[in-house]
């Protein structure tokens, strides 16, 4: 959709810079933070529940959350002939498909919502990765929070921004195509 365009290029934007924050993150855990205490245990398991929790509710949580969003929404929709009926009777076996009236106002009125639910599901993969900061600097090995480095990246770099993110759910919300 043309009216999304420049909507899409300051989700990409937003996406780098948060993977690069978590890449700086990692890479001060790393270079920089030395363990000066021993660390307590319990806090690695209190941290790691919650980074899983965390991880899985950011999988599933925004993906509801965009649902509803969309369903505030009130496009015009309408039928078209589908072009894939009969060449003798063009009227009688016709099929019909349902179609977004204004489909570039109804892309944008979904890319305004998935920008909240995008900001939320990078955010709450970064909290991931800030637990595996806090852990290093109260004196876990590196060992021990990395894979909190791990997970909080896979998530940040699966969520791309891509066009489908939001289009698919809004067709799939109304029963109608954007084409």
């Amino acid at each position: 959709m043309e009216g999304t365009q420049s909507q899409l290029g300051v989700l990409r934007v937003l996406w780098g810079a948060l993977v690069s924050s978590m890449l700086i993150i990692v890479g001060v855990t790393v270079l920089v933070i030395e363990p000066t205490s021993p660390p307590d245990p319990i806090l690695l398991v209190g941290l790691g529940l919650t980074g899983a929790t965390v991880a899985v509710v950011s999988l599933m949580w925004p993906r509801l959350f965009f649902l509803r969003l969309l369903a505030t929404m009130n496009p015009k929709l309408t039928d078209v002939t589908d072009s894939t009926g009969s060449d003798v009777l063009p009227y009688r076996d016709t099929k019909r498909r349902r179609v977004f009236a204004s489909p570039d106002a109804a892309a944008r009125g979904a890319l305004t919502r998935y920008q909240t639910v995008f900001i939320l599901k990078m955010a709450l993969a970064e909290s991931v990765g800030i637990f595996g900061l806090v852990l290093r600097v109260l004196g876990h090995e590196l060992t021990s929070v990395a894979p909190f480095f791990v997970v909080a990246l896979a998530l940040q770099l699966a969520r791309f921004p891509r066009p489908a993110s939001w289009e698919r759910p809004l067709e799939a919300q109304f029963g109608a195509s954007l084409r």
